[in-house]
């Protein structure tokens, strides 16, 4: 067994503000498609999508003075990123209440968001509430998501799994993949409804045919667990791969972990090393471990105890205790100086992380992309 296979597909009642980060980052509620927007939204897209921030706003503050309310919500989200004006929550949520105001569904969504974290807004769960249910209301799937999330969790309301699941539902019948998983969720864990994994089956199918890589990857573990259908380690590599080419990280391991011990798939070396750099290089510890394993005996990649060691040190800092042994294994059989080479790595790729993590943090609705 792989390790950490026993572990299952993160549970919508447990994501908490994982489950709302993503939705936001996510983000876009109503299909805007740029070519039917006026031709002067389009230039503001188009400089904003090549860096050229002032120019975007030069563009876009006059249509929103002037009543536009994309103008409007583009503006709420140049003043949350920072882009071509200083960074000012307060002020982006000034934008998204005009645009809301008439009825605009994103405004009305990062309002709620705004509320909800306090961002730019004294912190207000009840006002957040009012504002996703408006933005619900008016068809907003992130809207009915998060609503889905505070009832299966109890925040801000009473905690009742099938009002959840009614909420998930609308979400997937409006198209929404991460709706139907949340639908697919529910069945599989009998949670506001009887426990019916082949229905659950049913809708991690349908998100996944959208696109979804979790529920991609929650297939691969149910034909790898055989939960619900007949094991299939092939099916399970299948669905593992389409995972982890949409860069979902626990299947990018897991192929990694097929690949090297040819499971469902022809025994690979080579693409276990490309694999597990995919998942170690996004911060999975077991991935780290494993990477350094493969430079310690050189399988798939050259031999390099510098490597090995600093990858299984990066695992080692969050808290692997295998990886924490694997360290003591390396330390004795290296030099100071290759050891301390080892940590410089490290440090450097840590280093790098930060910065990228840093980078385009605040978000941007998918339909104003």
């Amino acid at each position: 067994m792989r390790s950490g296979s026993n572990v299952t597909v993160p549970c919508p009642a447990r994501l908490g503000v994982w489950l709302s980060v993503v939705i936001w980052l996510a983000g876009g509620l109503v299909a805007w498609p740029v070519a039917a927007a006026p031709a002067d939204l389009q230039a503001a897209v188009a400089a904003y999508r090549s860096g050229d921030f002032p120019a975007a706003v030069r563009v876009l503050r006059p249509l929103a003075e002037h009543g536009d309310p994309r103008a409007r919500v583009w503006m709420g989200v140049l003043y949350d990123r920072g882009r071509g004006v200083r960074r000012d929550p307060a002020t982006a949520v000034r934008w998204y209440r005009r645009a809301a105001a008439d009825g605009d569904v994103i405004a009305e969504f990062d309002l709620g968001w705004h509320y909800a974290h306090g961002l730019g807004v004294r912190r207000d769960p009840r006002m957040a509430l009012r504002w996703y249910r408006k933005a619900a209301a008016h068809g907003g799937v992130q809207a009915m998501i998060v609503l889905g999330s505070l009832c299966d969790e109890g925040r801000g309301v009473p905690k009742d799994p099938a009002r959840a699941l009614a909420w998930y539902r609308r979400a997937a019948e409006r198209g929404s993949a991460l709706g139907a998983f949340n639908v697919g969720w529910h069945y599989d864990r009998g949670l506001g409804v009887a426990r019916d994994v082949r229905r659950a089956l049913g809708w991690y199918r349908r998100a996944a045919r959208d696109g979804s890589a979790l529920a991609q990857y929650t297939l691969g573990w149910h034909y790898e667990h055989g939960d619900g259908v007949v094991a299939d380690a092939r099916a399970a590599a299948r669905w593992y791969r389409r995972a982890a080419e949409r860069g979902f990280v626990a299947a990018q391991f897991n192929l990694g972990w097929d690949y090297e011990h040819g499971h469902g798939v022809a025994r690979a070396a080579t693409q276990a090393a490309y694999w597990y750099r995919k998942a170690a290089e996004a911060g999975d510890a077991r991935a780290r471990l494993a990477l350094g394993r493969l430079y310690y005996t050189g399988r798939g990649v050259p031999e390099d105890l510098v490597q090995a060691r600093m990858w299984a040190g990066l695992a080692a800092a969050q808290g692997d205790v295998a990886a924490e042994r694997a360290v003591v294994f390396l330390d004795r059989r290296l030099s100071p100086e290759k050891i301390a080479a080892a940590r410089r790595l490290a440090l450097r790729r840590r280093g790098a992380a930060r910065t990228v993590q840093a980078i385009d943090s605040a978000p941007l609705p998918r339909d104003l992309r």
